[in-house]
């Protein structure tokens, strides 16, 4: 279920666990600023997490997704993928079948600090990078 706030948990590396802690934290401080209604958080492959954003009048209801990589992830730094997607959109793929983190149609756009970038494992530096491109998270 979409944005059902049900966190999907396999066998975790250390990776995995900050990946899942960071996205866990930002939604959280995310939710508290008012910023985001809804947060899933899913651990599969790769640790997926999809904020849904406050609409703004007259727009379509829009969801951050955000893609850590366990794998690729190394040190102190996490490698992510960050983009916007029309949720409307996002919810018809997936019923559709499509895998979640899978919802390409959905995609507006991305955020241009993480395609694929290693980052800081540091709320800080994520937000700031996610605030450049998605204004409703300023």
């Amino acid at each position: 279920m979409l944005l059902s706030g049900c966190v999907f948990l396999s066998v975790m590396d250390a990776s995995r666990k900050q990946i899942i802690t960071l996205f866990s934290t930002l939604g959280s401080d995310y939710i508290a600023r008012g910023a985001v209604w809804a947060m899933e958080l899913d651990n599969a492959h790769d640790v997926h997490a999809f904020y849904a954003l406050r609409q703004t009048p007259g727009s379509s209801p829009k969801v951050l997704h955000l893609q850590g990589y366990p794998g690729m992830s190394r040190g102190a730094d996490v490698v992510i993928l960050g983009r916007v997607m029309e949720q409307d959109l996002m919810v018809k793929e997936r019923a559709s079948g499509v895998s979640v983190g899978n919802e390409h149609d959905a995609v507006m756009g991305y955020v241009s600090g993480l395609i694929q970038t290693p980052v800081a494992y540091d709320i800080g530096t994520l937000a700031n990078l996610i605030a450049r491109d998605v204004p409703e998270l300023r």
